[in-house]
């Protein structure tokens, strides 16, 4: 496993925070104490846009989907990658009744990762119409769900997709996966409550917070756009409202005020 990475976000969640610069290099700044100005949904962001890039560099994944679960198990703020919005609203409006896989029904003995097989024969109605409705239609019969927890409370979730062509998630895709988790946990234990989900006192929404975490991490426009799979004129105004909202008027006045900043 890549262990470097994960050591810059405990060490954000410490009170250290890791800037990392295009190089690679690794520059260290004194993070706000909890409750300062920095919020902690953005080392939250920080944490799972990490998770999701390793578990990409892991295994092939044709494309994914992060979404924030809040006290009722909801899944919302939903996050795509190489997804068209279109399927987006399907689920929002009808397949997340069926969705077998969704946080609501998640079960303690299905463990913290759990994997759909969409060509396998299934006995539930629910969820054939869920595979033959909505999966197989996007070429994604094959899923992985992976539940995040903090501390108590399920806080997030992240759906793997696998076109046709890639195969099922195997047993030791499944246990890659697993082997991530510890590390993530442990980032996440060492944050403050991540809810309320509305970016604290900055009422960033979760994407914001998620593209703020890339800024603070050396991204690119074009490189947030990659990840994100949007286009740069969204990047742009996902910028724009984060400075209006953070009161600066450049990314260097952002990484200042989240990273330097002093009560």
């Amino acid at each position: 496993m890549e262990r470097g990475a994960w050591r810059s976000h405990i060490a954000a969640a410490g009170g250290r925070a890791a800037h990392i610069t295009g190089r690679g290099s690794c520059e260290q700044f004194d993070a706000p104490k909890c409750g300062a100005v920095l919020p902690s949904l953005i080392n939250l962001a920080r944490v799972l846009v990490e998770a999701l890039s390793f578990f990409e560099r892991t295994m092939p994944i044709s494309s994914s989907c992060f979404y924030w679960v809040d006290a009722e198990a909801n899944a919302d703020h939903q996050q795509l990658r190489s997804l068209d919005s279109a399927w987006l609203r399907a689920y929002r409006e009808e397949f997340h009744r069926c969705d077998p896989l969704h946080p609501r029904r998640w079960r303690a003995e299905r463990g913290r990762v759990a994997a759909l097989d969409g060509t396998a024969k299934l006995r539930d109605s629910g969820c054939r119409s869920y595979v033959d409705n909505f999966l197989l239609p996007q070429n994604t019969p094959y899923q992985a769900e992976i539940y995040f927890w903090q501390r108590d409370r399920m806080v997030a979730g992240m759906s793997l997709l696998r076109t046709g062509d890639l195969g099922a998630f195997t047993c030791r895709d499944i246990r890659s996966i697993e082997s991530g988790l510890p590390l993530i946990d442990l980032s996440l234990s060492l944050l403050p409550d991540a809810a309320p989900l509305d970016g604290g006192r900055l009422k960033l929404t979760p994407r914001e917070a998620e593209i703020t975490a890339m800024v603070a991490a050396g991204d690119s426009n074009k490189l947030i756009c990659r990840k994100l799979g949007i286009e740069l004129p969204t990047v742009k105004t996902h910028l724009k409202r984060i400075f209006q909202k953070t009161g600066v008027g450049s990314r260097t006045e952002l990484i200042n005020k989240l990273y330097l900043a002093r009560r």
